[in-house]
């Protein structure tokens, strides 16, 4: 029982010691550039198929697709990645300045390398 003691007590440093030099990307505010704050409550992610044919070769792919669930000025929009834009890494949930374009919403974030991005996310579905 003592060794399994040990055990749970070295992992339990190991995690700790990783939190603490974990680099924390800072929150963003508002501004004039992005004035909105959308509120990203939720990630839905589904595997689809893309298929593509001519004179007659067909051909395909799946791939993951990401619709993330927003509240922004108190309404609930669904926001899908630009098409064509192709990404693994997307984001989480959380509090992101925005500002409206014609198709969405420019999202201000930073990447997990602590880099300062902006991405359009255009609008799937509205309620």
């Amino acid at each position: 029982m003592k060794t399994l003691t040990m055990a749970m007590f070295a992992v339990l440093v190991s995690v700790m010691s990783n939190a603490q030099n974990a680099q924390v990307s800072p929150a963003l505010a508002v501004s004039d550039k992005y004035p909105l704050m959308a509120h990203v409550k939720q990630v839905q992610m589904e595997q689809r198929q893309s298929v593509h044919g001519s004179n007659g070769n067909v051909h395909g792919r799946t791939y993951n697709w990401h619709l993330m669930i927003a509240e922004i000025n108190g309404r609930t929009y669904g926001l899908d990645a630009k098409p064509g834009f192709h990404r693994e890494h997307w984001l989480h949930m959380g509090d992101y300045p925005c500002r409206q374009t014609k198709k969405g919403f420019e999202v201000e974030y930073y990447d997990e390398n602590g880099k300062l991005r902006n991405e359009e996310l255009v609008i799937a579905s509205e309620e």
